[in-house]
């Protein structure tokens, strides 16, 4: 089975598609711990520099970070994750607020792709997820847009079925978006890579 992980970041809010309970590792990262603290649920690690927290949880299992540093909290947790041995990642909280750190989430959702890490990145009205080599599927009732970019220069052998705009064993590339706004049209749809690492947003309506 896979082993899954939760990680929630100081991000806008979203609430939690699935139980907590579905998930096996749960890490709080900086500002993520106070809306966990507040929905009484306890993380297994917390971690960061805490500067959009504003104050040092008195939890024992928490590791401290220097706010100058290369990589970003989220970062750290991503990768203390897969080291632990997750293979799934659901990603709260890494969304809204500033811009570059949801550019930066979703370049980290490459990162997994790469190694073949299943991935969710929560936004407010969307779902964004990487895939490399692989494929997804989504069921006739989801309705609303979905768009497809190409995290590598170029991706191939790319299929898009199922949807309003459909691709057969085209190129993506990643300065042209030609995969953007797509539609859900009541049918079963898959998207797929050959080659590539796709960056998924699904932007469909519950």
């Amino acid at each position: 089975m896979k082993k899954n992980c939760l990680i929630v970041g100081a991000g806008e809010y979203v609430p939690f598609k699935n139980s907590v309970e579905n998930y096996d590792y749960i890490i709080a990262a900086d500002g993520g711990y106070a809306r966990l603290k507040k929905e009484n649920i306890a993380p297994d690690i917390i971690l960061g520099d805490f500067d959009s927290l504003g104050f040092l949880p008195e939890d024992k299992n928490k590791i401290i970070y220097p706010s100058e540093k290369n990589e970003a909290d989220m970062q750290i947790a991503i990768e203390l994750a897969y080291e632990n041995g997750c293979k799934k990642i659901d990603i709260y909280g890494g969304t809204g607020g500033r811009f570059d750190h949801t550019i930066a989430n979703l370049q980290l959702l490459k990162y997994l792709a790469e190694k073949d890490v299943e991935n969710n990145l929560f936004g407010k009205n969307f779902t964004a997820t990487a895939i490399k080599n692989d494929k997804v599927t989504f069921n006739a009732k989801d309705k609303g847009y979905i768009s497809v970019f190409s995290l590598t220069e170029i991706s191939t052998g790319v299929f898009i079925k199922g949807l309003k705009y459909n691709l057969y064993d085209s190129v993506l590339k990643s300065d042209t978006p030609l995969g953007v706004s797509n539609e859900f049209i009541g049918h079963p749809a898959e998207i797929s890579v050959k080659n590539g690492i796709l960056l998924i947003i699904d932007s469909s309506l519950d």
